[in-house]
């Protein structure tokens, strides 16, 4: 079972069963509540009326097969408790028919060691779908998103067993189950993340198959887009080979990497970019093969190197989002983005997506 934090049920975001016209893109996301919750909150509120489907990172799993929520340390003056933030919420969910599927994800670490030990002991297995579905049945929810990353390739046969068990109990509850995924454009993939990510199997079991098709470069690899068009459309054409159309959710990033040349990177805000560009004199230039933006900079005698992605890429990704049949992104996340992003992500919110499989 879970701990206390548990509340009483109210009324949840509704759940639609139109799909989504040939011309429009549905727009869905992340929201953090244990840090940076003014900027990430406050961006899905001014945006709710062009969101379909939002999900907090509240709660993460235990080794014993309980759930329970993410909660700010002691002084964190940039988080919400869930007590706080969930009523914030679920009140602009409910004001504007949009659908509410917390996320389940991994803090604190080494959280892997339990959704290995999870998975992989068919008792543990069986008492976590259990909870993770009282938790979705009690609070409300409209659905579940698991975000269960940089696993071993050798747990995907029992990755695979779980979310089938849980797309099955979630259904069977009239529930949506969606799942982040890492980017990859082959099977099994060319590290461990994506190599225990079965696309096929997980793809028959949830409603929400949700790409992170971002950092193809990252904190720890030399600069570059982390997310080039060619690696973006290869990682498309895998999907819809694979996963039906209409569940799949791409991922696209609002935010990049300074790298710092003899000392690694720090992500960094897709708003926050140009202020830096500007204070530091810098010109942008705009790489359209590469969907992103760039600069170069020197700091305290310290070479710098910018990538981010900016509302210029969004055009492109959405004409090959829509040339490959999928009408659905993922924001990662709420509170990076400049307003610029809205404009070309369009100011109409398409009818709700599909609902969840039948049992």
């Amino acid at each position: 079972m879970f701990g206390s934090f548990i509340i009483a049920a109210t009324l949840a975001c509704g759940i639609g069963a139109a799909g989504v016209p040939e011309d429009e893109i549905r727009v869905t996301g992340w929201v953090l509540t244990e840090s940076d919750f003014a900027n990430s909150f406050g961006s899905f509120e001014k945006h709710a009326d062009r969101v379909s489907e939002i999900s907090p990172f509240w709660f993460y799993p235990l080794p014993d097969g309980n759930v329970t929520s993410m909660e700010p340390g002691p002084g964190n003056k940039d988080a919400k408790r869930l007590v706080d933030a969930e009523p914030l919420i679920r009140s602009i969910c409910a004001a504007k028919g949009i659908k509410l599927i917390p996320t389940f994800g991994g803090a604190p670490p080494p959280y892997q060691d339990a959704v290995h030990r999870i998975i992989t002991n068919p008792r543990l297995r069986t008492e976590h779908v259990r909870n993770l579905v009282l938790l979705a049945r009690q609070r409300g929810y409209d659905g579940l998103d698991i975000d269960y990353e940089s696993l071993a390739a050798t747990d995907r046969n029992a990755y695979s067993a779980f979310m089938t068990e849980l797309g099955k109990a979630m259904h069977a509850e009239g529930k949506l189950l969606s799942m982040a995924l890492h980017a990859k454009v082959s099977e099994p993939g060319d590290w461990d993340g994506p190599q225990a990510q079965d696309w096929a199997v997980i793809g028959r079991a949830v409603d929400r198959f949700r790409i992170m098709v971002y950092d193809f470069h990252e904190d720890s690899s030399e600069p570059g887009a982390i997310a080039p068009m060619d690696w973006f459309r290869q990682v498309l054409a895998l999907a819809v080979k694979l996963v039906p159309r209409e569940k799949i959710e791409i991922g696209i990033p609002t935010y990049g990497y300074d790298w710092q040349l003899d000392d690694g990177a720090e992500d960094m805000p897709q708003r926050y970019a140009p202020v830096l560009a500007a204070r530091m004199s810098a010109t942008i230039g705009y790489e359209p093969e590469q969907a992103a933006s760039r600069f170069k900079y020197e700091a305290e005698g310290s070479p710098h190197e910018v990538w981010y992605e900016d509302a210029r890429a969004l055009p492109a990704k959405l004409k090959a989002i829509h040339a490959a049949g999928v009408r659905s992104i993922s924001i990662w996340r709420f509170g990076e983005e400049a307003e610029e992003f809205w404009q070309q992500a369009g100011a109409v919110r398409p009818a709700p997506g599909p609902g969840p499989q039948k049992p």
